[in-house]
């Protein structure tokens, strides 16, 4: 399996608990508004251009090695770079980052998709770290846009990307609460009550012993039902990176099942759980 082609999980927890700041921003639509799981509830920069720096706090350093930035106006050239740090000054430009990114393009090398009404784009930031560091920014460059920068949500953190891939055969459906209804004089009208939401049902045949304990039964005991998280079923995809990605709840909490076979990684496991898209 290419490592690059593995399923990839995200949390928002490292980011929504970090003291973050904005080199600009609307009063109205302020840089907290990332912070929050609702991506049309927009931050706002005054320029093409923003940084927004990002203090995880003391004994919270993290090995960051993702980003995601969901709910934007970024046009077809519109990039990221992320640094990290010791301390502000590092990652501020003022001195010398102790690691970054590299400038990125937002998007998949097949270019920008073109569904108009396709419900919030994601675009994917990864980089190779193994450094725990308190302070990180995250610097969007968009000189083409004919507007001011925004942006929905952002996420930073470490991400989990499971030893043996999700398995082969994962469902994709749709959900909504939308209804027809008949009149009593055979008259047919619908109630829309809100876009359609992507299900996606994701089964994991083979679940390494760590990964199980250390990452994905623990993302579900810290998220629940209800905090948010960024789920890509294939990170390398280009052309279909946005059908397969995108900001998720889980549906459900599943039982994962030892599978009673050992090998060089331990026991594995076998689980089945169902992620539901924020729209």
């Amino acid at each position: 399996m290419d490592a690059s082609k593995k399923s990839l999980f995200l949390t928002s927890r490292a980011f929504d608990r970090a003291v973050i700041t904005a080199t600009t921003e609307v009063a109205t639509l302020p840089v907290t508004n990332l912070q929050t799981q609702r991506p049309n509830r927009k931050y706002r920069a005054n320029a093409k251009t923003y940084r927004v720096d990002i203090d995880l706090g003391a004994g919270r350093e993290t090995a960051c090695n993702c980003a995601v930035v969901i709910g934007h106006n970024g046009t077809a050239t519109a990039t990221a770079e992320v640094k990290g740090g010791d301390s502000a000054s590092e990652v501020n430009g003022v001195g010398a980052a102790d690691l970054t990114s590299g400038v990125q393009s937002a998007w998949p090398p097949f270019g920008k998709p073109t569904e108009e009404d396709w419900p919030q784009y994601s675009s994917l930031f990864l980089w190779d770290n193994e450094l725990n560091k308190r302070w990180w920014s995250l610097t969007w460059t968009d000189a083409a846009n004919a507007d001011n920068a925004e942006a929905g949500r952002v996420m930073i953190g470490r991400a989990f990307r499971p030893k043996f891939n999700i398995s082969g055969n994962p469902l994709v459906g749709l959900m909504t609460t939308g209804v027809q209804r008949r009149s009593g004089f055979n008259r047919i009208f619908t109630d829309p009550r809100g876009p359609v939401s992507r299900r996606i049902d994701v089964p994991i045949n083979t679940l390494n012993e760590r990964d199980m304990w250390d990452s994905l039964f623990e993302m579900q005991r810290l998220l629940g039902l209800t905090e948010d998280f960024f789920f890509s079923a294939n990170p390398a995809e280009e052309e279909y990176f946005h059908k397969w990605s995108g900001q998720f709840l889980f549906e459900d909490l599943n039982r994962f099942q030892a599978n009673m076979q050992f090998d060089d990684y331990g026991r594995v496991w076998s689980t089945n759980f169902g992620l539901l898209e924020l729209v």
